[in-house]
């Protein structure tokens, strides 16, 4: 708790001040719609104890796994060093655009998607930003210069103002060390190592070796332990061409882009059926290729999401797309030394993220402070202690001496905090470490200046990643003289075994939002790939195949995606020239 003495003078200096303003403006008004900050009486930023405020808290697409204010470590820090209690708020479609059309949206919201600017400025929904920079926000200025510049410049509906600010910049005023490499890779094809290793680790190095690996594996275990039927591969139907496109793209060396249907690499852009590489079919294909085996699972393109889940946990399927699949757990409760790796010829040209400088984080992903917040200065506040490395680092990894300290001049993890990472499931709300990290204004690859440690210690420690082995990770690492997972695929790159497409800032997060024509026929390819997908599948033959593809291609152009294709190659064109300003 605050000294009470101190706590007497900030309530006795914030109602002296608030007599003085409410004379000409009234005290804690939120003012007018897209008021500037200017006109708000501010505290400024110091380390003076401040009055404790409660701010609302809303991060666009996320239910929290325990709403409302917190009481973890993390978040009490927080409450001592800035006087801000937080409180946060489910999302759900239907009431955030009532909020977003009332006027009515939580202090601070995150994860604002580009779509939404025009009604957050026009609106007046989210404040102007500009003074509270020159008060509250020097830290934002020192470590985010070109996403100021960026925001004020193209998203800022055309008035030059600061109303947005992007999370996560890997910014190389704070450091200048390339990204570090993930302990696991997010998607792909993750194969039952133990099963592989039952072979002999026969070669792999393309997807046909792949499935004739499937196979062999299909014909020594047909049904899991319990007498279920094992599938080699396997998918869900969740209304998008995630799951069967996605985790084979990232094998490719390319990317999807967030709510389009296309793809990109370093280079370029390009739609998934119409592109020259036509990367949709290959992926179809791959499936294709499986059901000629007897691999595929015949619910692939008919179960929903969570009847893949409960396969991947009663360990039906041989291959899984994430890394979220593995099932470590289950594997142990079940007392089966097995577990998924991915096997690096599989995925000759396979993508990875990090290891570029992404000065502008995730663009397209926005902070801003709503008109609703009384206290605007105090979210900004929030919002500045969050581009700091001790701010990123206090969520990111914990609160010094209780989650993290320094040993040999380096920080570490406490053991504690690792074992409750590695055990507890509820590891978020107990502690607060990555509650909210997609606010966090710096990437948790960036080590801090004063420590030379990364500041999310947890996800890219040696010693967290040690504390993660299972036997199958250890069985595959030796394999590959590696360290720990990820690692085995630069090793393969170095032998001349697999390229690795490494990203950074992407273009696709500058680019230009559709207008409604291009949407609707964006909505018309996605319908049309979704009712090809099994057509091309479960072809009799090569033949079939072909025609089915033949005729996808005729209906997306009778639906008019000519035109779409030319709006995206224009307006990927343009982005790749924003990017490259920014990214000098």
């Amino acid at each position: 708790m605050k000294n009470p003495k101190f706590f007497a003078k900030s309530i006795a200096l914030v109602l002296v001040q608030c007599m003085l303003v409410t004379a000409f403006a009234g005290c804690g008004q939120s003012g007018k719609s897209s008021k500037d900050a200017s006109s708000t009486p501010t505290t400024g930023s110091t380390d003076k104890a401040k009055p404790l405020v409660k701010l609302s808290f809303y991060n666009y697409g996320t239910v929290w796994p325990k709403a409302g204010v917190q009481d973890s470590p993390v978040f009490k820090e927080i409450e001592n060093k800035l006087g801000i209690q937080l409180d946060f708020v489910n999302h759900d479609d239907s009431k955030f655009n009532v909020m977003l059309a009332g006027g009515d949206l939580p202090d601070i919201v995150s994860s604002i998607s580009l779509s939404y600017e025009k009604q957050f400025i026009e609106g007046g929904n989210a404040i102007v930003l500009d003074s509270l920079l020159e008060t509250n926000g020097k830290d934002i200025k020192k470590n985010a210069p070109s996403d100021i510049q960026y925001n004020k410049k193209y998203h800022s509906n055309g008035t030059g103002k600061l109303y947005f600010l992007n999370p996560q910049l890997f910014s190389n005023v704070v450091s200048t060390q390339k990204a570090p490499i993930d302990f696991l890779q997010t998607a792909g094809h993750y194969v039952r190592w133990d099963y592989y290793k039952e072979l002999g680790y026969p070669d792999v190095k393309n997807d046909d070796d792949l499935l004739k690996v499937l196979a062999q594996m299909k014909a020594k275990h047909p049904t899991t332990t319990d007498g279920k039927p094992v599938y080699g591969v396997s998918g869900y139907n969740d209304g998008t061409l995630w799951a069967y496109t996605v985790p084979i793209f990232w094998g490719l060396g390319v990317r999807d882009v967030s709510n389009t249907l296309l793809v990109e690499d370093d280079k370029h852009s390009e739609d998934i059926a119409l592109g020259p590489n036509q990367w949709f079919f290959k992926c179809m294909e791959y499936f294709f290729k499986a059901n000629q085996l007897g691999l595929l699972d015949p619910e692939t393109f008919t179960q929903k999401v969570d009847n893949y889940k409960t396969k991947t946990q009663n360990l039906q399927l041989l291959e899984v797309s994430m890394r979220n699949y593995r099932q470590e757990g289950v594997f142990a409760q079940k007392g089966i030394d097995g577990g998924f790796e991915m096997i690096p010829g599989s995925s000759p040209n396979y993508l990875v993220s990090g290891g570029k400088d992404a000065a502008l984080g995730r663009t397209g992903k926005m902070n801003a402070i709503t008109k609703s917040c009384k206290y605007p200065d105090r979210a900004m506040d929030l919002l500045n202690y969050l581009y700091t490395p001790e701010g990123a680092r206090t969520v990111l990894s914990g609160v010094k001496g209780v989650n993290w300290d320094i040993v040999n001049g380096k920080a570490e993890m406490t053991d504690d905090t690792i074992k409750l990472y590695n055990t507890d499931k509820d590891f978020q709300v107990k502690t607060g470490i990555g509650f909210f990290s997609n606010t966090v204004g710096l990437h948790g690859g960036l080590t801090n200046p004063t420590d030379n440690s990364y500041l999310d210690l947890l996800s890219y420690s040696p010693k967290v990643y040690q504390s993660r082995m299972t036997n199958m990770d250890k069985d595959y690492v030796a394999k590959y003289n590696a360290t720990f997972p990820s690692e085995a695929l630069y090793k393969e790159q170095d032998k001349g075994n697999m390229k690795l497409v490494v990203t950074g800032t992407m273009a696709s997060g500058f680019m230009d939002q559709p207008n409604d024509d291009v949407k609707r026929v964006v909505a018309k390819e996605k319908d049309i790939l979704n009712k090809a997908a099994p057509k091309l599948a479960l072809a009799k033959d090569k033949a079939q195949f072909d025609a089915e593809k033949q005729s996808t291609i005729q209906q997306l152009k009778d639906a008019g995606m000519d035109s779409v294709v030319k709006f995206y190659d224009d307006a990927y064109k343009k982005a790749q020239g924003i990017r490259d300003e920014f990214m000098k």
